[in-house]
C-alpha cells in the first residue's frame, strides 16, 4: 500500500512539475507576443524573440497530410460501425453471461434477456434504416438512438431541404419518433 502511495505521489509531483514548466513557458510566450505587438505599434523599444526547436519531439510524431485527413473522413463511417459493433459485442457478451450464469438471480436473468432482445431489435432497426437511406441514393448513413430521439449522419456534402425531409420521413416511419426529435447531420 505504501508503494502505491509513493508511486502516486511521484506521478502527482511529476504532473505538477510539467504543469509548472508549461505555465512558465506559456507565460513567457504570451508576454513575448504582447511585447512584439506593442513594439510594432511603437509603444515599446525592445523586441524579444524566442525560437524553440525540439527535434526529438518532431521526429517522434508522424506528419499528417491533407490526404490522410480526407482518408480519415472517408473511413469515418467504417470506423464508427466497427467501434459500435465492438461495443455492442461486449454488451451482448455481458448480457449472455448474466443469462447463462446459474448463480444469477432470476429477476436479473430475466432483465438481461429483455435487454438482450431490445439490443438486437435496436441493431436490426439501425441496420434497416441505414439501408433504406442508402437505397434512396445516399452514399452512406449511420443512425444511433438516444433518449427519445434519433441522430442520423449522412455521407453527403450539403443536404437540401427535400433530402432532409426524405431522411426524416424514413426515420420517423421506421421508428415512430416524431420528426422534431430527429437530428440529421451531413458529413462528407
Amino acid at each position: 500500500m505504501a508503494i502505491i502511495i509513493k508511486k502516486k505521489s511521484i506521478w502527482i509531483l511529476l504532473l505538477l512539475l510539467v504543469l509548472g514548466v508549461s505555465y512558465v513557458f506559456l507565460n513567457n510566450f504570451s508576454q513575448n507576443t504582447l511585447d512584439k505587438g506593442t513594439s510594432e505599434s511603437g509603444n515599446q523599444e525592445t523586441q524579444h524573440e524566442i525560437t524553440v526547436s525540439i527535434p526529438e519531439i518532431e521526429e517522434n510524431f508522424p506528419k499528417h497530410s491533407i490526404e490522410e485527413n480526407e482518408e480519415s473522413d472517408q473511413n469515418f463511417f467504417v470506423n464508427y460501425r466497427l467501434e459500435r459493433d465492438r461495443i455492442r459485442s461486449q454488451e451482448i457478451e455481458m448480457l449472455r453471461e448474466i443469462v447463462n450464469n446459474p448463480n444469477s438471480e432470476k429477476h436479473l436473468r430475466e432483465k438481461a434477456q429483455q435487454d438482450l432482445i431490445k439490443l438486437v431489435q435496436l441493431m436490426e432497426k439501425e441496420m434497416l434504416l441505414e439501408n433504406l437511406i442508402q437505397a434512396k441514393g445516399f452514399e452512406d448513413a449511420i443512425i444511433f438512438f438516444t433518449d427519445g430521439s434519433v441522430n442520423v449522419i449522412v455521407k453527403k456534402g450539403k443536404l437540401t431541404e427535400p433530402e432532409v425531409a426524405q431522411i426524416s420521413d424514413i426515420v420517423s416511419r421506421g421508428t415512430g419518433i416524431s420528426m422534431d426529435k430527429i437530428v440529421i447531420i451531413s458529413r462528407k
